[in-house]
């Protein structure tokens, strides 16, 4: 029962041997014969036209366009008008927070936010800052400290008369 089971294994795998080859004639002779069915001179030809209409350049495949997402659209960048800033300015004042301002006037938050920053409107940090401040450059050069040492006069510098043996000593 094997045995036979075997054997026709062996049988089906020569078969679809023959016919993978069958195929790849046939394929072989449809491709070389292509160039002739659209009217090409060369296989070159043939080739290059391929490769451009693939939107392959210099043998690298270009970039695929992007498909939009279904049923998304791209949002249009808002023209910030001096009517559109007068008017954040005017909300902030009368109390609106930045989501509604945003909401109101249909332009998005980090909008309203630069607008806000640029007329003056934001507070400032409430954490007080915990770097050190620089004490002022001082403009002036800083006077030099003069010497405890008393300075040498010239006579101090001069040697003074030698005492010669059997000389009388000066006197005072």
């Amino acid at each position: 029962m094997i045995t036979k089971k075997i054997k026709a294994l062996e049988q089906a795998k020569a078969k679809v041997q023959q016919l993978e080859e069958a195929v790849s004639r046939g394929l072989h002779s449809a491709l070389a014969s292509l160039p002739d069915e659209y009217g090409f001179e060369s296989v070159d030809a043939f080739v290059s036209a391929v490769k451009t209409a693939a939107g392959i350049r210099n043998g690298k495949p270009g970039r695929p366009a992007k498909a939009p997402a279904a049923g998304a659209k791209r949002r249009r960048r808002a023209t910030l008008t001096p009517a559109v800033r007068k008017a954040v300015v005017r909300l902030v004042k009368a109390g609106r927070t930045g989501a509604e301002i945003a909401a109101t006037l249909q332009i998005s938050l980090p909008s309203v936010q630069n607008i806000k920053k640029a007329a003056g409107l934001v507070r400032g940090s409430k954490k007080p800052s915990t770097k050190k401040a620089k004490p002022a450059r001082k403009l002036a050069p800083k006077p030099r400290k003069q010497s405890s040492k008393p300075k040498r006069s010239a006579a101090a510098s001069e040697p003074s008369s030698p005492v010669v043996a059997g000389s009388p000593a000066p006197s005072a």
